[in-house]
C-alpha cells in the first residue's frame, strides 16, 4: 500500500473520530464503530500487502484507543486481528451489493466486540477497566446494529475517497 493512501485513510479516521467524539459528548448517543468500518473496507479491498494493512489497522486502533479513552492497545490489537482475518478473505468473498456489506459488517462487528470483551478481561477478575465487561457485552448488540446501519453510508464514502485520490491501475480495472 502506498504511503499516501495509508496516511489518507489514517487522517480520514482521525477526522471521523473527532466528529463522532464531539457528537457523543454533546448528545450522549451511541455511535457506530468507524475504525472497524475502515479496517473492514481496507481488508476486503484487496489492494496491497498484508503487512502494510496490519500496520494501518494498528495505527487506526491506536487512534481509537487514544480518542475513545480505552486502555492503550485494546482496539489496536483487536483491529489488527480483524485485519488479519479480513485480508485473506478478500479474494474469497464477493462483496458488491449493499446487503452483502451489511452482512459482512454485522459479522465483523460481532467478532470485534467479542474480541474486545475477551481482551478487556484480566485473568482472575471480572473487570479490568471502567466500563465493566458486563457493560461492554450489554451494549454489543446496539453497537453491532449501529455499525451495520452506518456501513452503506460509510463504504461508498471510503470507496469514493479511495478511487478519487488513489485510482486502481488501468490494467487491474474490471
Amino acid at each position: 500500500m502506498a504511503f499516501g493512501r495509508a496516511l489518507g485513510f489514517i487522517l480520514a479516521v482521525y477526522a471521523l473520530l473527532i466528529v463522532s467524539s464531539a457528537m457523543r459528548s454533546f448528545w450522549a448517543v451511541p455511535m457506530p464503530d468507524i475504525p472497524l468500518l475502515v479496517v473492514l473496507y481496507l481488508g476486503l479491498s484487496g489492494r496491497g500487502a498484508l503487512s502494510s494493512h496490519i500496520g494501518i489497522a494498528l495505527a487506526i486502533g491506536y487512534l481509537a484507543d487514544l480518542l475513545g479513552g480505552a486502555p492503550k492497545g485494546l482496539h489496536s490489537l483487536s483491529l489488527g486481528l480483524i485485519m488479519l482475518a479480513a485480508r485473506p478473505l478478500s479474494s474469497r468473498l464477493l462483496v458488491q451489493r449493499r446487503w452483502q456489506e451489511i452482512v459482512i459488517t454485522i459479522f465483523g462487528a460481532t467478532v470485534h466486540g467479542l474480541v474486545v470483551c475477551a481482551l478487556a478481561v484480566e485473568p482472575g477478575t471480572t473487570t479490568s477497566f471502567s466500563p465493566s465487561v458486563w457493560e461492554l457485552t450489554r451494549t454489543l448488540p446496539m453497537q453491532v446494529f449501529l455499525t451495520a446501519l452506518a456501513a452503506p453510508l460509510v463504504y461508498p464514502l471510503l470507496q469514493s475517497i479511495d478511487h478519487r485520490w488513489w485510482p486502481v491501475p488501468r490494467g487491474l480495472r474490471s
